[in-house]
């Protein structure tokens, strides 16, 4: 009814271990391309909520995720790209593009919330949606104006945290995989391992392992027009 009315749909699905065959990708892409649905997100989701005490009973390995990504991306391909595509952290496909990430050491270490914030129900701000525990919120509107609470030293803190700032290991500095990875998702850090300034093992284990080369060979011999950000 929406997409009859002009309106673009996003579609989103977490994998789990109820969605790891191939019989059922494929109905799930089926069923993507019959809603017409405009643009299909697909990942893993993040360690939070309920997730914590179940993901080790439900969660898909990365290997396997990336398994499930590839033939996603082959089936795409071969079916003439019916509509917009994201694959977590391996492939996006937005306006007729393919958007591959080259990230550098002075980049910030989060683009997406820059110019974001989160406004909880009691007032609080924070500066990441998925980081709401009450160390990520530095203020509240019911006390300062969100022109204070923006220009605080706190939000300022993780608004401008750059890749070369928590670059702290050797392995990181000398990692060939560092422009295509930018040290991963700041939630990621904290959800699995409790601090903001840390890596995202998910994205590491994502980038080392040998289907995600398998991904970006399949990309750079397709016929898509790949456009480095």
């Amino acid at each position: 009814m929406l997409v009859a009315k002009g309106v673009k749909v996003f579609g989103n699905t977490s994998l789990n271990v109820f969605l790891e065959d191939e019989r059922q990708i494929r109905q799930i892409y089926e069923l993507v391309k019959e809603l017409n649905i405009y643009r299909w997100r697909v990942s893993g989701p993040f360690l939070e909520g309920s997730w914590r005490e179940n993901f080790q009973a439900f969660g898909v390995p990365p290997d396997k995720e990336l398994s499930i990504m590839l033939s996603l991306l082959q089936m795409w391909l071969i079916d003439g790209k019916p509509f917009e595509m994201e694959l977590g952290h391996v492939f996006r496909y937005i306006e007729g593009k393919c958007i591959r990430r080259s990230y550098k050491k002075g980049d910030y270490v989060c683009d997406y919330f820059r110019d974001r914030i989160v406004l909880m129900p009691d007032g609080g701000v924070g500066a990441c949606s998925l980081l709401v525990t009450p160390q990520y919120i530095v203020g509240n509107v019911r006390q300062q104006s969100l022109r204070e609470i923006w220009e605080s030293d706190r939000m300022r803190y993780y608004k401008d945290l750059r890749i070369k700032d928590i670059l702290t290991t050797e392995r990181c500095c000398t990692c060939s995989h560092l422009s295509e990875c930018g040290l991963g998702c700041r939630a990621n850090a904290v959800l699995n391992n409790g601090k903001y300034e840390d890596i995202d093992p998910e994205i590491c284990g994502i980038c080392l392992d040998p289907l995600y080369e398998r991904v970006q060979e399949i990309v750079q011999h397709s016929d898509l027009e790949i456009v480095e950000e």
